[in-house]
C-alpha cells in the first residue's frame, strides 16, 4: 500500500507545484551533483577555488533550498553536463552534415552554431538551478503563510501557548514552510 501513497504524493506535488523529492528528501539535482562529484575526482584546490568564488546569492540559495550540495558540486555538474552534451550534440551534427552531404557553408556552419547553443543552455540551466529553486521555495513559503497564521490562531484559542501554536502550525502546514518552522 505504500506504493500507492507515494504515487498520490507525487501527483499532489505536481498539481500543487511543490518540488518533487526522492525518499531521502533530495531531488534529482542533488543526486546528479553528488553522483558527478563521486565519478569525477577533483582536487582540493578546485573545491576551494569554486567555493571561494561562489556568489553570496548562490550560497544563500544553496542554504535556503536545502539541496545539500556545495558550490563546487554545482559547478562540476554544470561543466560536466555541458561538456558531455557538447560532445554528443556536436558529433551528431558533424555526422549528420557528412551523411546528408550538406556543404560546410552556410547550412553546415549554421547547424554547428545551433548545436553549440544546447550545451550552453544546459550549462546555464544547471548553474542557475539552485537560485531558481530557492526563489520558487520562497514564493511557496509566502503562499503558505496565511495558512500557518490561521493554524497558530486556532491553536492559541484552544491553549494560549506560543510553542504549541508553532508546533501545531508546522504539523499541519505543507512544505516548505513546515520545514522551516520545525
Amino acid at each position: 500500500m505504500q506504493g500507492a501513497g507515494c504515487r498520490v504524493q507525487g501527483a499532489r506535488a505536481r498539481v500543487s507545484g511543490e518540488i518533487p523529492t526522492d525518499a531521502n528528501g533530495k531531488g534529482w539535482y542533488a543526486r546528479a551533483a553528488k553522483r558527478t562529484a563521486g565519478l569525477l575526482r577533483t582536487s582540493g584546490e578546485f573545491k576551494k577555488k569554486e567555493n571561494a568564488s561562489a556568489s553570496p546569492q548562490m550560497r544563500r540559495a544553496l542554504e535556503f533550498s536545502g539541496l545539500g550540495v556545495e558550490p563546487w558540486e554545482v559547478a562540476l555538474l554544470s561543466f560536466a553536463a555541458a561538456v558531455i552534451s557538447a560532445a554528443i550534440i556536436i558529433s551528431l551534427a558533424i555526422i549528420s552534415i557528412v551523411i546528408l552531404g550538406i556543404g560546410l557553408f552556410p547550412a553546415g556552419l549554421g547547424i554547428l552554431l545551433l548545436s553549440t547553443a544546447a550545451p550552453l543552455a544546459i550549462l546555464a540551466f544547471l548553474a542557475e538551478y539552485p537560485k531558481r529553486l530557492a526563489e520558487r521555495r520562497k514564493v511557496q513559503s509566502l503562499g503558505r503563510m496565511p495558512e500557518a497564521v490561521n493554524y497558530m490562531v486556532m491553536s492559541m484559542r484552544n491553549s494560549p501557548s506560543l510553542d504549541r501554536a508553532v508546533t501545531f502550525a508546522a504539523d499541519n502546514t505543507d512544505e516548505p514552510l513546515a520545514e522551516a518552522s520545525t
